[in-house]
């Protein structure tokens, strides 16, 4: 009779029960259009998104949450994570948002020749799933900069929340595209009054 040593079996074990990744993507919910709306006509895209800057920790490929309670501690879903990164999901999800909203937008690169386009950019200081006792919300804050050829026009900081529908990471994906969307609301006015401005429209 052969034997197999304990650890072995123990590792086989730990192996066979260790759950399977999931991958999620803002791109996932309701109506996305295509990176480059510009593509839908002739003209060139007004508003080129950058990809954004996620600071630390956010700026990893595990979906963050924070526990209830304890709002100075976060944890990482070990199984669940973004399928690309947030850099360029945000600003991509950006840029959907502003097609939605009529505004020629594309992403773009880092180094970009301006032009008289209008450059979108920014710094995501939270991007996670908050844990309460009413429930999950996916929570989104960010300093939004818009700027041209003469350099920054405005900046601005902005956040959104939303709760989750349901206490599934889906849902708390979902809600987190939610809390961008509430976030972009804040900065959508004043960027149309600066396209609107510069005849670009």
């Amino acid at each position: 009779m052969r034997l197999v040593p304990t650890a072995a079996i123990l590792l086989l074990s730990a192996c066979a029960s260790a759950p399977q990744t999931r991958y999620y993507s803002l791109d996932d919910f309701a109506g996305r259009q295509d990176a480059a709306c510009a593509a839908n006509n002739s003209a060139a895209a007004l508003v080129k998104v950058q990809p954004f800057n996620v600071l630390p920790p956010f700026d990893t490929m595990q979906i963050v949450y924070r526990p209830p309670d304890l709002p100075q501690t976060i944890g990482f879903y070990a199984s669940h994570q973004w399928a690309t990164p947030p850099a360029r999901m945000l600003a991509q999800a950006t840029v959907d948002y502003l097609c939605r909203a009529g505004i020629n937008a594309e992403l773009t690169g880092l180094a970009v020749n301006i032009g008289e386009a209008v450059i979108v950019s920014a710094d995501v200081s939270e991007l996670l799933e908050v844990d309460t006792r009413e429930g999950p919300s996916g929570r989104v804050a960010l300093t939004l900069r818009v700027s041209n050829s003469n350099g920054i026009v405005f900046e601005k900081h902005a956040w959104g929340r939303a709760m989750a529908q349901e206490r599934t990471v889906d849902s708390v994906v979902e809600a987190i595209d939610q809390a961008l969307q509430a976030a972009l609301s804040g900065v959508r006015a004043p960027l149309e009054r600066l396209l609107a401005g510069t005849g670009a429209e």
